[in-house]
């Protein structure tokens, strides 16, 4: 495969990566069918860029793209790169030399940091949460072109070998190479919307793939429903197709709203789609690699460990199986690939502006004056900055927060906090936990509910007791007492 540069656009163990280390290189310059329009027929010469692309350069505009031309291996060492990268806010990489994969270039650490984000959005990190909100709010349908860059190379049935992707090995106890950046697209048999999610996928042959698919997420629900009818349930999986869907695909909205909508809304302008060769599904036109294949009803076979978002393994169980149909790809493609486990790396920063969007929208519910929101971690963790009028308003936000299960946040622990406290500054949130909080009152402690997947604590399957913290100041009481000691000047001195 031929490579070209971006174009210039504007309880369980713990996973470990084995020798996470890193060196620098030279940088190289480089449905509903009702919901989706029609595009303007174009040639394959007048098609767009990818989004995908367009990210890489703007990424390495910023600083935050290496391109490694030494050889780096697909297992472990790829990971360790992103895992080193993530821990020591790093940059992304491309790399174009990978070990029993020649001509292939993989792309790796996309999301690695929070860092990613701003470019991402093309907004500062402040108003990454309302970005995601306005396009929740307002959404783009979709829109189908006749013809895609990501259908430049067409393999049907035995040709589809997804053995010649330069698919990873992550972490130490992993069960094997898993597909981990694929955004999963396949409609719902009932509603006709086009379900989209991330789902782990074990590569266990050619065109054989064990899947972890939650049921209370809308591709698992709906391959639940295909199943019930004793069908096949026919999905793409698509790799490189930008932030814009990378990031719609995390959205904590009702199965009604369709996800693709959000990355219409988070690009301004429709995404588009073609169809599928063999599937019933629309995959986004310019995308890098599209698996198309579909689940076989009430079949389950062993899948896992894997190294997962807790920071812990998701263990071997009997999971839903995927054979696949077809691939299609650009002429040139790049695979994309993604690092979870140890909080913080892709998948974390990834979820991030859907899981907060989520957390500041049921927030309002309790109190209209939310002034922002954070989540640490896999998510567990929710803070939220509050404008309080009444004495116990800080109580219902937790309510609302802790409350929320599909769809929402899914946080075991919230705290709550006044504005005077960056909710993204962890020392100054735990600086009011030590001054503002009477863990006799202020803690709020609930029973066994249902909560995040994942949890390896969880006494049940999808089950967890939470806990709150009211940690605002009493209202009427002098502020005096829970000022914070500010020394003049910190700004303007330098050594």
């Amino acid at each position: 495969m031929r490579s070209s540069s971006p174009a210039s656009f504007i309880v369980p163990q713990r996973p470990v990566v084995p020798g996470a280390q890193w060196s620098r290189d030279p940088v190289v310059p480089g449905d509903d069918s009702r919901a989706i329009r029609t595009a303007p027929q174009r040639t394959p010469r007048e098609v767009a860029v990818s989004d995908f692309r367009d990210y890489l350069q703007a990424l390495e505009k910023a600083g935050q793209l290496v391109h490694v031309t030494k050889e780096v291996s697909p297992k472990f060492e790829s990971a360790a790169h992103v895992r080193k990268s993530s821990d020591t806010d790093g940059p992304a990489f491309l790399f174009e030399n990978v070990a029993g994969h020649p001509g292939w270039r993989l792309a790796a650490g996309l999301y690695g940091t929070m860092a990613r984000l701003p470019v991402a959005f093309g907004c500062p990190m402040e108003q990454v949460v309302e970005r995601y909100g306005a396009a929740v709010r307002a959404p783009i349908p979709p829109q189908r072109a006749a013809e895609g860059r990501c259908q430049e190379v067409v393999l049907i049935g035995d040709q589809a070998d997804c053995g010649v992707f330069p698919v990873c090995v992550h972490s130490e106890l992993d069960a094997g190479r898993y597909v981990t950046a694929g955004v999963m697209i396949g409609r719902d048999p009932e509603t006709g919307i086009l379900a989209v999610g991330l789902q782990r996928m074990q590569l266990k042959g050619p065109r054989l793939f064990g899947v972890n698919m939650p049921t209370e997420r809308r591709v698992g629900r709906a391959a639940l429903k295909a199943e019930e009818r004793n069908q096949r349930f026919g999905v793409a999986v698509v790799l490189g197709a930008g932030p814009y869907v990378d990031l719609a695909s995390q959205a904590k909205i009702p199965h009604a709203q369709p996800k693709l909508d959000v990355a219409g809304a988070l690009a301004g302008r429709p995404i588009e789609l073609v169809r599928c060769k063999t599937v019933d599904a629309e995959v986004p036109a310019d995308a890098e690699i599209v698996i198309e294949g579909e689940f076989v009803p009430k079949a389950r076979e062993p899948e896992g460990p894997f190294g997962e978002v807790a920071g812990t393994y998701g263990l071997l169980g009997n999971r839903h199986v995927f054979e696949v149909t077809a691939v299609t790809m650009r002429s040139d493609a790049m695979y994309q690939t993604a690092l979870t486990g140890m909080p913080t790396t892709d998948n974390h920063v990834q979820g991030w502006p859907a899981i907060c969007e989520s957390i500041k929208r049921v927030a309002q519910h309790a109190c209209p004056e939310v002034v922002d929101v954070h989540a640490i971690g896999p998510y567990y963790l929710a803070i939220v900055s509050i404008r309080k009028r009444l004495a116990h308003e800080a109580r219902n936000v937790i309510l609302s927060v802790l409350g929320a299960t599909a769809g929402a946040p899914q946080a075991k622990y919230c705290i709550v906090v006044d504005p005077d406290v960056n909710v993204r500054d962890i020392n100054q949130v735990l600086w009011a936990l030590y001054t503002r909080v009477q863990p006799e009152t202020d803690a709020l402690i609930f029973p066994t509910m249902v909560g995040a997947p994942l949890d390896p604590s969880a006494p049940v399957h999808r089950h967890t007791s939470k806990l709150g913290f009211d940690a605002t100041m009493p209202l009427g009481e002098s502020r005096e007492r829970y000022d914070r000691v500010v020394v003049p000047g910190v700004d303007q001195v330098s050594w």
